[in-house]
């Protein structure tokens, strides 16, 4: 169930910052000398670690505030990782005082209550957000048509 949790990231390759105040020392206010010697006692390693330590690390993390929000499958806010690594909750419309912060679990768009809630099963729940009640009331509604049909 943790993993459920965790948000997808990816940070800027800590080399690659380093990296480049080595070759770029006035950009980061470093002193050209010791930016020179520095990058001569590190050009192998740079060198054996080829192009991959520009990659950006890539992972999961684990948000204590985003883990405690509950699921809508008509969210008012959406939970984001920002390139420093930091989690956000934004708001997707006016949220008024004293209403609840729902974020969605799933990828919701597009998705039938079917697939929403065969999606949501892993969570241990069946959704009743307000979309959902109002899905499943229509289905019944519509299955009462066709029976008095």
């Amino acid at each position: 169930m943790f993993e459920l949790n965790n948000l997808a990231l990816a940070v800027p390759a800590p080399v690659a910052r380093y990296k480049h105040m080595l070759l770029h020392p006035a950009d980061s206010g470093v002193d050209v000398d010791d930016a020179a010697a520095a990058l001569q006692e590190v050009q192998p390693l740079l060198e054996a670690l080829g192009d991959d330590a520009d990659a950006p690390a890539e992972g999961t993390g684990f948000y204590a505030l985003q883990s405690c929000v509950n699921h809508s499958c008509a969210p008012n806010a959406a939970a984001t990782c920002l390139p420093s690594g930091r989690m956000v909750v934004r708001a997707l419309r006016h949220i008024p005082a004293g209403c609840e912060v729902l974020l969605s679990y799933i990828e919701e768009e597009g998705a039938s209550l079917q697939e929403r809630r065969a999606l949501l099963r892993d969570y241990g729940f069946v959704c009743d957000c307000e979309r959902c009640s109002a899905e499943e009331l229509a289905g019944l509604l519509q299955q009462q048509q066709q029976l008095a049909a």
